[in-house]
């Protein structure tokens, strides 16, 4: 499928994934997606979790040009690995996860650029920011405890406080039970809890707003998302927008990305 194909039909997908937005399980859209390569669905995908991957890569990264470069690379995976998603907590928590590791990775890529270009500067004396956490850094904490969760009660957590699901609709999402997901969605929030207390952040006061269901998504550009709809499209066919598999089985796509982000790919692995 070439580029311009993919742009006349992206509005037919963009409407076909509103109707699958509301009527399908992730589960169901991946189904659909592996059997068929039913862009459709792919693009109801992105739509649905597009805002969380988005946050995660900026909480870490805080430029918009390189979360949109991982927002990219996260969904262009997705696009070849969806068959590897397991249901323990669903296609929410596994781009979670990835978005997450791309922007470490990148970030880590980033500083070591930045320290070589920076040896024959003189240090410059930093202002001192004082003692209380922004809003980003904690954002920056919650994804990083939150990676460190098991899946099974990353997922709920991902769902309900990140997108903004109840727990009904999680349930729904995940294909559980809403007495599983209660359950889950409580021990995971405990575990939570811990984790953030060892590093002298409470749940209640300071994350009040992303955990009493409030979505920590940031705004994605419309032109973000059909651009990631256009790399992954070729995946029906030909695969020109995709390069050959690197290490740890990611691939780096030939879209508009940055050098910074095309060394992460060749690096960084999911296993």
């Amino acid at each position: 499928m070439t580029t311009a194909n993919v742009s006349r039909i992206l509005p037919h997908l963009r409407r076909a994934a509103g109707q699958h937005e509301t009527a399908l399980p992730d589960e169901e859209l991946l189904r659909r997606y592996l059997s068929g390569r039913d862009q459709a669905a792919f693009a109801a995908l992105v739509q649905r979790h597009g805002a969380m991957v988005f946050a995660v890569s900026q909480s870490v990264l805080r430029q918009r040009h390189d979360a949109e470069d991982v927002f990219q690379t996260a969904f262009l995976i997705l696009a070849r690995k969806a068959g590897t998603i397991r249901r323990s907590g669903g296609v929410a928590c596994w781009l979670h996860r990835v978005a997450y590791r791309l922007a470490l990775k990148a970030r880590a890529n980033s500083a070591r650029r930045q320290a070589r270009e920076a040896k024959a500067v003189p240090p410059a004396t930093a202002e001192s920011a004082g003692d209380a956490l922004t809003w980003a850094e904690l954002h920056a904490i919650l994804h990083a405890e939150l990676a460190g969760l098991p899946e099974r009660f990353r997922g709920p957590l991902v769902l309900c406080y990140l997108e903004g699901l109840t727990q009904d609709e999680a349930a729904k999402r995940l294909g559980w039970t809403a007495a599983t997901v209660k359950g889950r969605l409580q021990r995971g929030r405990e575990m939570l809890r811990r984790r953030l207390e060892r590093r002298g952040v409470a749940l209640t006061a300071v994350l009040g707003a992303a955990l009493t269901g409030q979505s920590l998504a940031a705004p994605v550009s419309a032109a973000l998302v059909e651009t990631t709809l256009r790399a992954a499209g070729p995946a029906v066919g030909e695969t020109p927008s995709l390069a050959a598999p690197l290490a740890g089985g990611l691939l780096r796509p030939r879209v508009p990305a940055r050098a910074a982000l095309s060394a992460v790919l060749l690096v960084v692995g999911l296993a």
